[in-house]
């Protein structure tokens, strides 16, 4: 049901003359008309101008706005510009922020933020990507070149890798604590090379030494030995 100001006064006149306060008026208002008729902090509002014997409320600037919420214009204006906030919607709606929300729970909308990427790819730039993509593809037919590559990674592995798990306790009873790992752990990097078919070569060096241009060469080397006797026990 909606009700106009006129209407919300006179009811919150009669459950003031009655004997209830704010917070029983609030909730018979809720109860019979919906919680968009009325904001509890405006009822709050006019029960203190009721108790000190003001009883001319007037229409403020703010209570000029509409209590009812269009859904299917809310979700055209949502689809057209999803970036807006509440307070903005309100304003373009002539509503209160709080029928805004209410409106958007209804319609099963909810404020997500988005991720970043690194560009934002023209036409050209995407119509440029997939004629690499076709062109790949049509090549791949008759040379499947991608099974001839090889990739190459490093990673730092933990000698003690802690995990901070969820624990199975009785109610009331508080759950074991967990240190941090130090601020210099032991670890060794690992150096990884492999294909389609899965893993051909790895290496873990030794315990304070990372990647240069002369262990990446002699990695390389030992690499193709590796690739050399894959080649001969495949004949």
């Amino acid at each position: 049901m909606d009700l106009n100001f006129d209407e919300i006064y006179h009811v919150l006149i009669n459950r003031f003359r009655i004997g209830e306060n704010s917070a029983e008026a609030y909730r018979y208002l809720c109860f019979s008309y919906g919680t968009e008729c009325l904001s509890e902090r405006q009822c709050r509002r006019w029960f203190v101008k009721f108790r000190n014997g003001n009883f001319e409320v007037k229409r403020s600037p703010g209570q000029g706005r509409k209590m009812t919420l269009n859904l299917d214009h809310l979700r055209e204006i949502i689809q057209s510009n999803p970036r807006q906030s509440t307070r903005e919607l309100a304003i373009v709606l002539n509503v209160c922020q709080k029928t805004i929300s209410n409106g958007l729970k209804k319609i099963n909308f909810t404020n997500k933020r988005g991720t970043w990427i690194p560009h934002d790819l023209s036409d050209a730039n995407k119509a440029l990507r997939l004629s690499i993509v076709r062109t790949l593809v049509q090549r791949f037919k008759t040379d499947p070149f991608l099974d001839r590559v090889v990739t190459c990674d490093e990673k730092w592995v933990l000698y003690n890798n802690v995990h901070l798990r969820k624990q199975w306790l009785p109610k009331g009873q508080s759950p074991e604590s967990t240190p941090l790992p130090g601020l210099h752990p032991k670890k060794v990097l690992i150096s990884v090379f492999w294909d389609y078919r899965g893993i051909i070569h790895y290496e873990l060096l030794p315990e304070g030494q990372t990647i240069n241009a002369d262990v990446y060469c002699s990695q390389l080397d030992r690499l193709s030995e590796q690739l050399s006797l894959k080649k001969l026990l495949t004949y």
